[in-house]
């Protein structure tokens, strides 16, 4: 099995970065987002549609589920893949920071 490219693994650092970040934008509540600052959440919408627009088929697989906000499986397989590759990069242990 060859190695990945540090590049590589950067390059889905970002994906990965984004899809749980897109993920625990859906736990916002009607009234938690009604008292978000205006110009905080037009960011926040414009940065999901973009997330939605380059990652169709990933948004999909977290999103289209009749009894969660989002499939805790992908969520959960996102998040460990990214802090399993901030881990390897060198970064501190347990972030998930987005």
């Amino acid at each position: 099995m060859a190695r990945r490219k540090m590049s590589e693994l950067m390059e889905e650092e970002s994906r990965l970065c984004s899809l749980v970040w897109y993920e625990r934008t859906l736990r916002y509540t009607d009234e938690q987002l009604a008292k978000m600052p205006p110009d905080i959440r037009k960011g926040r919408d414009a940065a999901k549609a973009r997330i939605e627009d380059e990652y169709p088929e990933e948004v999909a697989a977290i999103t289209n589920h009749d009894e969660f906000i989002a499939d805790p499986f992908q969520v959960g397989l996102n998040l460990g893949k990214l802090m399993a590759i901030r881990w390897a990069s060198g970064e501190e242990a347990n972030n998930g920071d987005t």
